[in-house]
């Protein structure tokens, strides 16, 4: 292979990849019950036969684009380590949240939030794991050091609240019943709502 043939190859999604972004945008923009295979497979410009070599079927589709989000959190909340404290990077996490659903993410939010919330057993059991998953990673990323005399279950207990919290914020958004302008008012408050007593001197 030539080296232009090579940078342009490096460049370019791969075909998984554009089955992924045309579900995303079907999903979107019609809803679990309007988005197929067929109309995944036109957004992308591929035959519908090429869609399924690479997904089974538009619930893969789902499954995939759902876990895929989760991990995206998953990084927001690692992103909210290097500040001290836990009250500090809870509320750090809550910014870092409220910029990820305005920076370009709306859809990806809608997406986790609405569109696969309860849509079938398996996409549900797959976002619930991915809530499991940042809910852990709360607890041992950002709860570490929280030693106001709480165990491991509590630390858990205020993670999964946390973790549901941002759901609310975010469906308050995407549902338009809380406006951006308000969201960090919100958000400010998530750690007194969640009974963090410690004294942040």
């Amino acid at each position: 292979m030539s080296r232009g043939a090579q940078a342009r190859s490096a460049h370019r999604p791969s075909r998984r990849d554009v089955v992924l972004e045309a579900g995303l945008t079907e999903f979107t923009e019609k809803g679990y019950s309007g988005a197929s295979m067929a109309s995944i497979a036109r957004r992308a410009a591929m035959s519908t036969s090429s869609c399924y070599y690479h997904f089974s079927s538009k619930d893969a589709v789902l499954e995939q684009l759902t876990g895929d989000v989760g991990e995206a959190l998953v990084a927001l909340v690692e992103n909210a380590v290097p500040v001290s404290g836990p009250h500090e990077r809870v509320d750090l996490l809550a910014v870092r949240f409220l910029e990820w659903l305005g920076d370009r993410h709306s859809r990806r939010a809608k997406l986790y939030y609405v569109v696969a919330a309860g849509v079938t057993p398996a996409v549900e059991a797959k976002r619930r794991e991915s809530e499991a998953v940042i809910a852990e990673a709360v607890a041992t990323r950002l709860l570490d050091s929280w030693d106001d005399g709480i165990d491991d279950v509590e630390r858990s207990v205020v993670a999964a609240a946390i973790v549901a919290v941002l759901g609310e914020l975010a469906r308050g958004i995407l549902g338009g019943t809380l406006t951006p302008a308000d969201a960090p008012a919100c958000a400010s408050g998530l750690v007194a709502r969640l009974g963090f007593q410690h004294d942040r001197r």
